[in-house]
């Protein structure tokens, strides 16, 4: 992997396939392990605490295997002592801990508008997010369609598409389905077209939260808009308690003067670990998207707004800025450093 200045080096940590975690490389040696002296703290039982060094200089990016118990394998080839990485090469700790380097190109000023092939519209995309649906806070409105059928959100460059059915990065001239239309993302100044200027997303919702985990039959979340029209009560567990876990975020993240446009952003394996627990972390995986759906559903049809959850990849926020926290903070939470 060439070094390049402009350019970043990200880990994407992998459980069954799906990225539940983002770690920036901001240093050129990177430690990994079970210690929390690491740079990078991982959670699998069958990683040493101090596994495999990450170095990034002249030569490039190489992994260095520390006489870890279980191993460290690149694509599935172990290594023995030292070995060069390149972009989108799997490096795995132990018999379960897999991340995938992923080198990111420098962001660039680049304006995008979102055509609907569909309906034979174009529109530009202002701000950092794009909601898709029939809802009163969609700039992409499909009349026919949910009240929140996707979202786009950019950041550092990347462009990453939040829907039930295709969640992933979306590149220039790709084009993706949501509920029954064609869209293809465009870059601005390539186009000779008129482009309809879309609306700028509000920072927040002006719904207000409660939500405690000692409530009477356990977590409980209240939802609230200020006309005082809507009221809704979550009262499932894992809904509530991920609720709970999105607002505390959020408010400790504005209240250190965290800018409302990043505050609040957790990763999904610590809000897996929140609802389900440390030792169901594998299996968890394939329950989240499914948890997040449903609360996403209940929202909407509750008449709220299901876009104030903003998914990217391998993180998950709550775009709110009314919280009301009560009880203690029981789960088995980790929030790891940066690295």
């Amino acid at each position: 992997m060439q070094s390049d200045p402009d350019a970043r080096i990200e880990l994407e940590l992998l459980r069954l396939g799906h990225v539940v975690r983002v770690i920036r490389l901001a240093a050129p040696t990177v430690t990994l392990g079970r210690d929390v002296a690491n740079t990078v703290v991982m959670l699998d039982e069958d990683v040493s605490g101090n596994h495999a060094v990450l170095t990034h200089g002249h030569d490039g990016l190489r992994i260095r295997d520390l006489r870890s118990t279980n191993g460290t394998f690149l694509n599935g080839a172990p290594v023995a002592t030292e070995a060069a990485v390149v972009d989108g090469d799997i490096v795995q700790l132990g018999g379960t801990c897999a991340l995938r380097i992923r080198r990111v190109a420098a962001p660039s000023d680049a304006a995008f508008a979102l055509a609907d092939l569909t309906a034979g519209t174009m529109h530009r995309i202002d701000g950092d997010r794009c909601v898709i649906g029939s809802g009163p806070a969609c700039q992409v409105e499909i009349p026919d369609g949910p009240g929140f059928a996707a979202a786009l959100s950019l950041a550092d460059g990347e462009v990453w598409l939040d829907a039930e059915a295709d969640a992933g990065p979306i590149a220039a001239g790709a084009t993706f389905q949501v509920a029954g239309h064609t869209f293809r993302l465009e870059v601005v100044e390539q186009l000779s077209m008129h482009v309809t200027q879309g609306g700028t997303l509000t920072a927040s919702p002006s719904y207000a939260l409660s939500v405690a985990l000692d409530g009477p039959g356990g977590p409980v979340a209240q939802l609230s808009d200020p006309r005082g029209t809507l009221h809704h009560t979550v009262g499932a567990e894992n809904r509530a308690t991920l609720l709970y876990m999105l607002a505390r975020r959020r408010k400790e993240d504005l209240e250190h003067g965290e800018p409302e446009a990043t505050a609040g952003w957790i990763d999904d394996e610590e809000v897996m670990i929140g609802v389900w627990g440390r030792a169901a972390l594998h299996q968890a995986t394939s329950n989240w998207s499914v948890l997040l759906h449903r609360l996403r559903r209940e929202l909407d049809e509750a008449g709220f707004d299901p876009s104030i959850i903003e998914k990217r990849r391998g993180a998950v926020r709550l775009r709110l800025r009314h919280i009301e926290l009560g009880g203690q903070a029981t789960f088995d939470s980790h929030r790891p450093p940066a690295a």
